[in-house]
């Protein structure tokens, strides 16, 4: 339901899609919440909203709540496009470790304890636009997959994380 004090600002946002010939429904919403000046938390999920998590849509069940036991495993949203971004990540992520293991060059808890030894992880170039990669010794992104190797490094891009990005392993 829209407030009364946002309704003036819709009234004039509906006006200037009009005037700028704004086609696109996800478009104007975006630009509504801009206009707006919030920027809503996808994850703000009330025990009775439906949302989304995992692969698919969950709705609330019989009783009209959430399931504890969906809660303890997954964090639900309210935005799919997001939950399809973090699957995307989520998955990239487990052909990169998958290929660290195949090629014998999965960096170890123990492997860790040595700063001396060289730790390969991807990142992706804002500038160029393509994929590199980077070394590290003692400091590690929980969210990112290390090597042993720049070779298997340099290989797990050509043949995991660039396939992947043109979508070929979606």
């Amino acid at each position: 339901m829209i407030k009364n004090e946002n309704l003036d600002k819709l009234i004039e946002f509906v006006k200037s899609m009009k005037e700028d010939e704004i086609k696109d429904l996800e478009e104007a919403l975006d630009e509504l919440k801009k206009a707006n000046g919030k920027n809503e938390n996808p994850f703000d999920v009330g025990m009775q909203d439906e949302a989304y998590y995992g692969v698919g849509f969950r709705g609330i069940n019989e009783a009209g709540y959430w399931d504890s036991e969906d809660i303890a495993y997954f964090v639900p949203c309210k935005d799919k496009r997001v939950v399809e971004e973090r699957q995307k990540r989520g998955y990239l992520n487990a052909l990169l470790e998958k290929f660290a293991y195949e090629n014998d060059a999965n960096v170890t808890e123990d492997m860790w304890k040595d700063v001396r030894l060289n730790k390969f992880f991807i990142k992706k170039s804002a500038i160029e636009d393509n994929y590199i990669f980077g070394v590290v010794n003692s400091i590690r992104d929980l969210a990112s997959i290390y090597f042993t190797s720049d070779e298997i490094c340099r290989r797990a891009i050509t043949e995991i994380v660039i396939p992947f990005m043109e979508g070929s392993n979606e």
